[in-house]
């Protein structure tokens, strides 16, 4: 087996659970408001992180708590998922869809710009046909209808989330997942309470309905606590641009979920789109296995003659 066999099949798996928080999310909204959801949402993880992963995290505060770029991580995270709600208000779900996947050619960017890393031509050809793909699940063989001021606040989304996914890629060398988790949620969820705090919270015993209390449980756990340490896993023996694209099998997963619990119709321009990412996805996963396998063989030994 690959070694990169299994950091990819858990970033696949994280971006299965997330494609599948829709309906969860959908049905919270009814009673909550976006900020008062992402306070239970990331909170209710950061305690169930602490009291599982207890020594990892108490073994790196002092190193967490004087780090910069751990904290700025959990800002990231925040300032993503705020502008994508605040978006959503004001521009149409096919437009932030593939907005917010443009953070896939943002990810090179940020690497080139923040971090001085130098990138081949070859890996941008993959991230090119991939955005070609979700344009297609996103308005099929049409123009987008309008853009509006809604566009360009998912537009600093997707810029968060690029930032996002390379500043994992780099705290995975230096920190523990539990401790980077632990430290976003808590960042995150402490935001959102601020917001939150501007309406009224609703009874508490609205909490405790059977379909309040089971799609908060499965938002966060299979929507938070189990994707987001896979994510962390997976982005350690990962590069950042290809763990973007595997990000972008979400959109592929929330369409079939859809076709088969909500029997919503799979269009051919979907279906070529999503054959699209999955190409491209394939072909970055080679072009990392060719770079990977030429590098092993200039820092070869030279024999004895």
């Amino acid at each position: 087996m690959n070694k990169k066999t299994v950091p990819i099949m858990s970033l696949t798996l994280a971006t299965f659970f997330w494609g599948a928080t829709f309906v969860a999310s959908k049905h919270l909204l009814q009673y909550l408001t976006s900020f008062q959801l992402l306070t239970v949402r990331f909170l209710a993880p950061a305690l169930l992180l602490y009291l599982f992963f207890f020594r990892p995290i108490h073994r790196e505060f002092k190193k967490a708590l004087s780090s910069k770029m751990l904290w700025s991580f959990g800002l990231v995270n925040f300032l993503a998922i705020y502008f994508q709600t605040q978006g959503m208000k004001y521009t149409s779900a096919s437009n932030a869809g593939f907005i917010t996947a443009f953070s896939v050619i943002l990810v090179p960017l940020v690497l080139k710009v923040h971090f001085q890393r130098k990138l081949s031509t070859a890996t941008w050809l993959p991230l090119l046909m991939s955005c070609l793909g979700i344009y297609f699940i996103s308005f099929q063989f049409q123009l987008p209808q309008s853009y509006n001021f809604g566009d360009f606040l998912v537009f600093i989304s997707a810029l968060c989330y690029a930032y996002h996914i390379t500043l994992l890629g780099e705290l995975s060398q230096k920190f523990s997942g539990p401790t980077i988790m632990f430290s976003s949620f808590l960042v995150t969820s402490l935001l959102a309470s601020a917001f939150s705090a501007l309406k009224e919270w609703p009874h508490p015993a609205l909490f405790l309905e059977s379909s309040v209390f089971f799609s908060l449980l499965f938002l966060i756990i299979l929507g938070g606590l189990v994707p987001y340490l896979l994510m962390a896993y997976g982005q350690k023996h990962l590069h950042a641009q290809l763990a973007a694209l595997i990000y972008l099998l979400e959109p592929i997963f929330a369409l079939l979920l859809a076709m088969l619990y909500l029997k919503e119709m799979f269009t051919m321009e979907q279906f070529l789109g999503s054959g699209l990412i999955l190409v491209s996805l394939v072909w970055a996963i080679s072009i990392d296995n060719q770079n990977e396998a030429n590098n092993s063989k200039t820092t070869e030994r030279p024999g004895l003659v």
